[in-house]
């Protein structure tokens, strides 16, 4: 099982970002706290009450600080060390990053265009495909699935702390959403969402 939970709100209105990294809203120890609250509850993070959040047996990261800050906080506060993941980082939105959208669509607007009417296969200029997301994000849940399941430390949930791209690729990938309806959904920050492998 993965159980996983988006990072903060950030301080990013208007601003195209992917790798980009803006600043978090709140204090990180407040967004780890938040977490902690919810995975205390074992119900609300889909987590069974035989485990609960002392369960875990993995934190896994995406290298991004505002997810990287918040799960060194998880992370002393359930005394499991954090795992580094690109796999599990924001598709890139490659030249565009850090970039405001009403820029881009003044000096950019051409490829703006062709990115938006194809936006399910294709790439924003020097970023990343779905494909590509998709890819790395299957990788990365198999891992986590088999260290659930596995080894000496086996029937505990894996946490990643990452993205709304990356939880809509798990919605793909694991229940079988489309990338329309994946898109059209939330992805509430520092909410706990439960996976299982296969569906």
């Amino acid at each position: 099982m993965i159980i996983a939970i988006r990072h903060g709100p950030l301080a990013a209105d208007g601003i195209c970002y992917g790798r980009w990294n803006p600043p978090l809203v709140n204090p990180p120890e407040a967004d780890a706290e938040t977490i902690l609250t919810a995975l205390a509850d074992p119900a609300s993070a889909g987590i069974s009450a035989e485990t609960g959040a002392a369960g875990f047996v993995r934190i896994v990261s995406s290298p991004a600080d505002r997810c990287l800050s918040i799960a060194a906080r998880v992370a002393d506060g359930l005394g499991i060390a954090v795992e580094r993941d690109p796999r599990i980082a924001e598709l890139s939105m490659g030249d565009w990053e850090g970039k405001p959208w009403r820029w881009i669509e003044e000096h950019d607007g051409e490829r703006l265009r062709l990115w938006m009417e194809r936006w399910e296969q294709a790439a924003p200029p020097g970023g990343e495909t779905l494909a590509d997301l998709e890819a790395r994000v299957r990788d990365a849940a198999a891992e986590s699935t088999a260290a659930s399941t596995t080894g000496p430390a086996a029937s505990g949930p894996t946490l990643w702390i990452t993205h709304a791209g990356v939880i809509r690729a798990l919605r793909v990938l694991l229940r079988g959403s489309t990338w329309p309806a994946a898109m059209q959904s939330k992805v509430p920050h520092l909410a706990p969402e439960a996976f299982l492998s296969g569906g």
